[in-house]
């Protein structure tokens, strides 16, 4: 019985080990960028050797999501940075969607300028409201 179980734990320990060795040797050895165009908006996805990601804009509207799903593994729900570069409702409505998807690690927001509200104020509001530390 005990024989049984030291195999099956050491084929849980070399199956696991396996896997790491294969993602990590996945990784990118030059930095990756991706522009995507998402309603004639383009938003900007970076990876970086060390796996650091970076999206630039989020778009008008949740296409990002789809677009990012092409270059991302389906079991990664991480983003590291995010940089908004206008308070645009172009720019930025389609974080909304990657926020609720990826766990995003810092979110860089520009000061709201404009003295009337716009919906890309509305959408700057709710990605405050949704930043984690």
């Amino acid at each position: 019985m005990k024989i049984v179980l030291y195999g099956l734990i050491s084929i849980c320990v070399i199956s696991g080990i396996s896997f790491y060795v294969w993602s990590i040797s996945r990784l990118p050895v030059e930095m990756e960028m991706y522009v995507f165009d998402t309603k004639g908006y383009p938003s900007i996805f970076i990876r970086t050797p060390d796996d650091t990601r970076i999206l630039i804009d989020g778009g008008a509207n949740g296409d990002i999501v789809r677009n990012l799903t092409t270059v991302l593994p389906f079991y990664s729900r991480r983003i590291d940075t995010v940089i908004v570069t206008s308070d645009e409702a172009n720019n930025v409505t389609g974080l909304i969607d990657v926020i609720s998807r990826y766990k995003v690690g810092t979110i860089l927001i520009p000061k709201i300028t404009s003295r009337q509200l716009n919906s890309g104020d509305f959408a700057l509001i709710r990605l405050r409201g949704n930043m984690r530390t």
